[in-house]
């Protein structure tokens, strides 16, 4: 099954299949935000009130594709035989991203760093053979041959 398996931190993610992800969670980020603005723009209740759906909403959101982010991003560092752990630099640099917005002039730099990691990692390619991690996935193919033999097949 295809949704367990972006919860899953044992196994390879190529390239390919860590775009689609990254793609899903923007889109999960885009319904937050559609969300949080037709809160704000309603106008029911009062102003804190508002203030506190509105930021319920983003907490639930940013929750969410850090539940996603989080292990495709450790499924694509063992694609490129890389240890999972160092998905914690990258939950580093967005915990300063966060702590930056928070102040009233963000600088760049803390946004463009986990942008290039973000960057660096989807397009570094695959070790072609197995690794530690697990077998090599090529990128065209869009199941492992598990999740095929269990009805995927169209």
């Amino acid at each position: 099954m295809i949704l367990p398996r972006c919860f899953d931190f044992r196994d390879r993610l190529n390239r390919k299949g860590y775009w689609h992800w990254y793609v899903f969670s923007l889109l999960v980020i885009g319904i937050g935000a559609v969300i949080a603005i037709m809160i704000g723009l309603l106008g029911f209740g009062t102003p804190e009130l508002r203030l506190n759906l509105i930021l319920s909403c983003n907490l639930v959101t940013a929750l969410m594709v850090l539940a996603i982010q989080v292990p495709i991003t450790v499924q694509r560092l063992h694609d490129i035989g890389k240890s999972g752990w160092y998905a914690l630099v990258y939950l580093v640099f967005i915990g300063m991203v966060v702590y930056d917005l928070l102040h009233p002039f963000p600088t760049f730099l803390t946004v463009l760093v986990p942008f290039t990691f973000v960057v660096l990692i989807g397009f570094v390619p695959s070790e072609p053979r197995k690794n530690r991690y697990g077998n090599y996935v090529p990128e065209e193919d869009k199941f492992s041959e598990s999740e095929q033999s269990e009805g995927f097949r169209i």
